[in-house]
This record gives structure tokens, C-alpha cells and sequence, in this order.
């Protein structure tokens, strides 16, 4: 009897920990019910958890990945420890010029050029832009995302070309936290079974 035909390969796992010494009068912090557009309020202050962070993916066979990610903010949110991103992809072989993807599960979607490092973070700062803040906030779809990338670069021409389409659902309309609080300055992302 055979249980799988695929070749074994090691799982990719990172840990990463973000702590942070505060120092902040500001109002009262949006995610305590408050006015205050900040993450951190005069109500919290001294070395604060920035960011704990738990990345596992794992390849499954030669096209098949899965991916799961889970992270921790501080004591206010319902779950101490939960899902960011969760999904199965498969990434066939280019073929002819052409490279495709299909994406299923929990996932941001490729529409920020500042959070590019991993966990949907910015390298470049620790607080996102205040609309990088929101996609974090609101925007991560769970549902089903292809991609086809023309790869015109390397047949010689001068210019790839990527269309990206996808369904999702789960979701608050697109705007719900805006109307709530308007623009607001923070790294926290809304994990997968928590709330703002």
C-alpha cells in the first residue's frame, strides 16, 4: 500500500518577536473605543508587545504549498494567539512565457507596494501609511485568488504583464472601519477570528 507518492520535503518555519519601550500622550486609542487615531494611548506605556509572529509553510510536492500565519498584538484582542493568513497555493511551471497561480484561503491582497516584507509587514517603518493601516485592518479576503503573469521580459520584450482576478467573501463591505473611526496610524492587522 502506498500513502503518498510525494517527495518529502522541509517545512519553513519563522519566529519573530517585536517588543517596544512607549512613551505616548495621545487620546485615548481607537481600539479601546476612543477617539485617538494611534495604536498606543497614554493609558499604555513602558515596554509594550509590538508584534509576536508565527510563520509555517511547507511545500507539497513540487507545485502545492500551504502556508498558515498567526500572530499576537497584546492582551485586548478576543483571541491571545490568532490566524493572520492561512491558504493552499498551487504555482504550476511556466510554461511558453506564461506563469500562473491559484490561491485559496485566508490572504492579503497584492495591492501594496510598502507591505512587501513577511507578515504583510513594511520594511521600511514600523507604522504603515494610514491606507496600508486600513488594508491591515479590513481588507484581507478569504476566498480564491488566480494570477497570470505574462513574462514578456524574459521572451525579450520590454514589459511583463500580471492580471490578477479573484472571488471572496467572510467579510465586512470594504469602508465598515473607516466609517467607524475614520484613518487611523497602526501596524495592528485584524487577525482571522478576532476584531478591532
Amino acid at each position: 500500500m502506498i500513502v503518498s507518492t510525494l517527495p518529502a520535503a522541509a517545512a519553513d518555519w519563522q519566529l519573530a518577536l517585536d517588543d517596544r519601550a512607549l512613551s505616548s500622550d495621545g487620546l485615548e486609542s481607537f481600539l479601546h473605543n476612543g477617539q485617538g487615531k494611534l495604536r498606543h494611548d497614554a493609558d499604555h506605556q513602558g515596554v509594550q508587545l509590538g508584534r509576536f509572529r508565527a510563520a509555517w509553510t511547507q511545500a507539497l510536492g513540487d507545485v502545492v504549498f500551504v502556508h498558515a500565519e498567526a500572530s499576537a498584538w497584546d492582551g485586548d484582542d478576543k483571541n491571545p494567539l490568532d490566524l493572520t493568513e492561512a491558504w493552499l497555493e498551487y504555482r504550476p511551471y511556466p510554461r511558453a512565457g506564461w506563469k500562473t497561480r491559484l490561491r485559496a484561503g485566508a490572504f492579503y491582497p497584492p495591492m501594496s507596494l510598502e507591505s512587501r516584507a513577511l507578515g504583510w509587514e513594511t520594511p521600511y517603518t514600523i507604522t504603515p501609511s494610514a491606507i496600508g493601516s486600513w488594508i491591515g485592518e479590513e481588507i484581507r479576503t478569504v476566498g480564491l485568488e488566480a494570477q497570470v503573469d505574462w513574462l514578456g521580459t524574459r521572451l525579450g520584450h520590454a514589459f511583463d504583464f500580471e492580471l490578477t482576478a479573484a472571488a471572496f467573501g467572510w467579510n465586512d463591505p470594504a469602508g465598515t472601519m473607516l466609517a467607524l473611526h475614520g484613518w487611523a496610524m497602526h501596524d495592528r492587522q485584524t487577525t482571522l477570528f478576532g476584531r478591532v
